[in-house]
């Protein structure tokens, strides 16, 4: 049986309480002209809405004389538009009727993202998974932007935006995130829930080095103060596989270098402080999470994040190791540049929506390279300046000791704070134990 996805008695209802209030105008930004399905109900709203935007009085009078004479015909005449202004029930209730309208939209748009995905999967090569993934990820896109279409107003009156402040003041703890880093604490404040923090830098630099650093840090702080609550942190690693990122952690934690414990180069001395290193990681039990699937989208990230939080507890934050592995998932994607700003802007969306702090690891363009000065600036991010736009903080990672054997600052680094919305910009000194591939505060 074929479901019918539109109402006639709700696209008449909308359409009255317009011709009787022309102030409900104010509650269908939402509305277009193609969230009606009935051919001279469309017609109507057009001319209701283009006599309102003139500056004119819109009634059954108004309307009629500005359809033409077959238009009108087609529209049932003045007649049908008189039934349309008795036959409503109640104008107060315009909103409800117009999100009844908006609801018979999506499904029908949802109705032909199904016909479409059916039959793209007719065509499909099932020998051949990178075919069957894109067209998945690009139903889940499609689904992503149905579901965030805009339905509701979204102002907010000063009695209620100064309750949310004074329950921000009272509230004892701190928002933010701490990175480990004190200084750069003090200056950003932390990681930001709702927000995304870019951790960028040239290839060697240590960005993978930064992250384990942030997980360490955090779980230092869990370890030394068994009353601060443990919530667990999601990594999507798409350059580096699980057990990699565990062998740097276990380095970084164990104080073995890491070399030593990739060749498996380790005497009892070693196997003793990687055994206390292990120890406090299963204390702490699901604290880390890493998922190293190569192929990730928006969608699939959101899908992610919502069964790992299911499973695991809400996360203290989240992180992308890098974003610019990322696929969006979508058809005919010529511009890597458009790509990555839809990518960028899908991921503030979802951390907007969990309430989680997102680190995005990024690569940096070679600009830095052809420059004489090697310290990154804000527009050698990569492929996308769209990524600086929606980023609440972006920090930029350098070690002189990369560019220059002699340097005077070996085992040094600096955080360059790039981008601070609610913060100060500015530069952090850390230290950089190399055999350890760990940054750390600089006493």
């Amino acid at each position: 049986m074929n479901k019918q996805f539109y109402s006639n008695d709700t696209e008449r209802s909308v359409l009255g309480a317009l011709l009787i209030d022309n102030s409900c105008i104010d509650d269908t930004f939402e509305i277009k002209i193609d969230d009606f399905y009935i051919p001279q109900h469309k017609l109507i709203f057009n001319s209701i809405v283009s006599l309102i935007q003139a500056g004119k009085h819109a009634d059954i009078l108004t309307v009629s004389q500005a359809l033409s004479e077959e238009q009108l015909k087609n529209c049932g005449g003045l007649a049908y538009l008189a039934e349309l202004s008795r036959d409503t029930p109640r104008v107060t209730n315009f909103k409800h009727y117009a999100s009844i309208l908006r609801n018979y939209t999506k499904a029908r748009h949802a109705n032909n993202i199904a016909k479409t995905l059916i039959k793209n999967l007719t065509k499909a090569s099932f020998s051949n998974s990178d075919s069957s993934n894109q067209i998945i990820a690009q139903t889940e896109s499609e689904l992503f932007q149905l579901g965030h279409a805009v339905d509701n107003q979204d102002e907010q009156l000063i009695p209620a935006m100064l309750n949310n402040v004074m329950t921000f003041l009272e509230t004892e703890h701190s928002p933010f995130i701490s990175t480990g880093f004190k200084n750069l604490d003090s200056k950003i404040g932390g990681l930001e829930p709702k927000e995304i923090t870019i951790i960028a830098a040239r290839p060697s630099m240590g960005k993978t080095a930064f992250l384990i650093s942030l997980i360490y840090n955090h779980i230092v702080a869990l370890n030394n103060n068994p009353n601060l609550q443990i919530q667990p942190i999601f990594v999507f690693s798409l350059e580096m596989d699980a057990q990699s990122l565990m062998l740097r952690l276990l380095s970084a934690l164990s104080h073995v270098p890491f070399i030593d414990i990739k060749n498996k180069n380790l005497d009892d001395s070693d196997y003793g402080k990687i055994s206390d290193a292990i120890a406090i990681l299963l204390k702490l039990k699901n604290i880390l999470i890493i998922d190293d699937n190569a192929y990730l989208t928006p969608s699939i990230f959101r899908r992610k994040v919502q069964r790992y939080t299911r499973l695991y507890g809400q996360p203290t934050f989240v992180a992308v190791d890098y974003v610019q592995l990322m696929s969006s998932g979508e058809k005919n994607n010529e511009n890597r540049a458009v790509e990555v700003s839809n990518i960028s802007r899908q991921l503030k969306i979802h951390c907007k929506d969990f309430n989680i702090p997102l680190v995005l690891l990024s690569q940096l363009n070679r600009s830095v390279e052809s420059r004489s000065d090697k310290h990154p600036l804000l527009s050698d991010l990569k492929e996308s300046s769209s990524l600086e736009q929606d980023a609440t903080t972006v920090i930029l990672l350098y070690r002189d000791e990369v560019y220059n054997e002699n340097s005077e600052a070996k085992g040094t680094g600096e955080l360059i704070v790039a981008k601070a919305r609610n913060a100060a910009t500015g530069k952090v000194a850390v230290k950089f134990d190399g055999p350890y591939m760990h940054y750390q505060n600089l006493v």
